[in-house]
């Protein structure tokens, strides 16, 4: 599925839900995602979510976006997942890794973590 700001691919065999922003990652855009990705027939709370943001200009996101996101996400019932970002080697990238590290730490401290590769984040 490719719709604005994003693509989602859904690996039914291996139960691994792949979002790919594209462009400005926006709060709208997540969540636009968020929703998608639960929409899709065979995505469970056991599904793997890969976070691919290595096409996207990531400069709104901060603290409070990723707290409104959480918010988001629990207002609608969607359940944890388990969950690894990708993104590239840019310094704006590398700081989103770190902020989703540090977020991650606090509510899931055994989250898959940031990768700078896709096919690691998988594995």
């Amino acid at each position: 599925m490719n719709t604005a700001g994003f693509e989602i691919e859904f690996d039914e065999r291996r139960d691994i839900l792949t979002v790919r922003y594209t462009g400005s990652l926006t709060l709208a855009v997540a969540r636009n995602a968020v929703d998608a990705g639960f929409a899709h027939p065979g995505v469970s709370s056991a599904t793997m979510v890969v976070i691919d943001a290595t096409r996207a200009a990531v400069h709104e996101v901060d603290v409070a976006w990723f707290r409104d996101y959480q918010a988001y996400r629990v207002s609608r019932g969607y359940p944890t997942q388990t969950t690894a970002l990708v993104v590239s080697r840019d310094e704006g990238h590398q700081m989103l890794g770190q902020l989703w590290s540090a977020m991650r730490a606090v509510t899931n401290p055994n989250a898959p973590g940031v990768f700078t590769d896709e096919a690691a984040a998988i594995a």
